[in-house]
């Protein structure tokens, strides 16, 4: 009886060893601890949030960050595309629908499923729309403003495609160089403004934040119509320019292994604080409002002209990487 009851004391000590250092080593390795189950069960707590609350596009970007999780593309792309539709100012938003829509079907077969609707409607709103998508995965900007501008003329009140369209039209922008300005990228910068002042008027969003993307990139585009005047450069950068530190991974960048740089044209304002934020290039899984986040908490010594300090407006990196 003894020899038993000291087998099973043995059993249970080495148990308790084997997963005190299997946890350990979870935790030395960096395991995540949040699976694929969990993630079922928050998607199913989004859903039912959602059924009380479907104009809120946040709930509606962090299902489809749950279902880009799970690599469920397909299902992600229509709830990155209802949180677009809802915020049609949301860059991040944007990023997240076309990476989703690469990953649930490749352009050629996107391209080939919309041609094929086309056929059957001319008008569907829808199938351009898909055209413009594929056109921005593929980075031929003309060929997706021209599709998404067609999804409007056939559904003007199409909010996801305004979004779309708004972007594109920054994505030209992002090819000039962002400073010194030239007139062909301010011009953009205007006409992606006007998109948004549109979709003011006729789309169902979010009107609050919407306004609040108009003034951002209005006052952006007013500080480069202001260097452009003086036919000069900016003046000199921030000083003690510090962050908080990298920004971390969403759990659906870290498990689709996200790599790349989010560039952002930042206004440093003359009284120390972080002004409006324009996304020049951006990553999908949320990475982009995971740089925007950490831009914001940026501390710095404002620039000077003549020992007055004055608004600025600076490019800043944020590199992700998993290697």
């Amino acid at each position: 009886m003894r020899r038993i009851r000291f087998q099973k004391i043995a059993i249970g000590l080495l148990t308790l060893l084997v997963t005190a250092t299997s946890a350990f080593a979870q935790e030395r390795q960096g395991v995540a601890v949040y699976t694929v189950e969990d993630s079922i069960r928050t998607t199913k707590q989004l859903k039912k949030q959602l059924e009380a609350d479907g104009r809120n596009a946040e709930l509606w970007n962090s299902l489809g960050l749950e279902l880009l999780y799970q690599l469920e593309f397909e299902e992600a792309a229509k709830a990155f595309e209802n949180a677009v539709a809802n915020d049609p100012s949301n860059t991040d938003y944007v990023f997240s629908l076309q990476f989703a829509f690469l990953k649930s079907s490749e352009p050629a077969k996107r391209r080939k499923a919309a041609a094929k609707a086309l056929r059957k409607n001319p008008s569907d709103s829808r199938a351009y729309f898909e055209l413009a998508v594929a056109g921005f995965n593929e980075g031929n900007w003309e060929a997706a403003l021209s599709d998404v501008e067609t999804s409007l003329l056939h559904d003007p009140g199409f909010s996801a495609a305004f979004a779309l369209k708004s972007e594109v039209l920054l994505r030209q922008y992002a090819r000039f160089r962002v400073l010194p300005p030239a007139a062909e990228s301010i011009a953009l910068l205007k006409r992606s403004i006007g998109v948004l002042e549109e979709c003011l008027k006729v789309c169902e969003s979010d009107k609050n934040k919407l306004e609040i993307a108009i003034k951002e990139r209005s006052m952006m585009a007013a500080y480069f119509e202001g260097l452009l005047s003086k036919g000069s450069g900016s003046a000199g950068g921030p000083r003690k320019v510090r962050t908080s530190g990298p920004p971390g991974y969403t759990r659906a960048a870290e498990r689709l292994r996200t790599n790349g740089s989010v560039r952002l044209a930042l206004m440093f304002n003359s009284d120390g604080t972080v002004g409006p934020i324009l996304v020049i290039d951006g990553l999908p899984a949320g990475m982009t409002e995971k740089a925007i986040n950490a831009a914001k908490s940026v501390t710095f010594e404002p620039a000077r002209i003549n020992g007055e300090p004055v608004n600025v407006v600076k490019t800043i990196s944020f590199n992700f990487s998993l290697n």
